[in-house]
């Protein structure tokens, strides 16, 4: 999930650097407060939450 792009432009050159991988726009906030983070930058993997 990409938590910051400013423009249209910074979303297509991360997906390109992505190389394939899905980049999924979404609000940090949004994540933060359904997932009860309360710090950035966390590493969210299948292992779980570690900031």
């Amino acid at each position: 999930m990409l938590v910051q792009a400013d423009t249209l432009d910074d979303l297509r050159s991360i997906a390109e650097l992505a190389d394939g991988l899905s980049i999924l726009p979404a609000f940090g906030s949004d994540i933060a407060k359904a997932l009860g983070i309360s710090h950035y930058p966390v590493l969210i993997s299948a292992h779980g939450i570690e900031q």
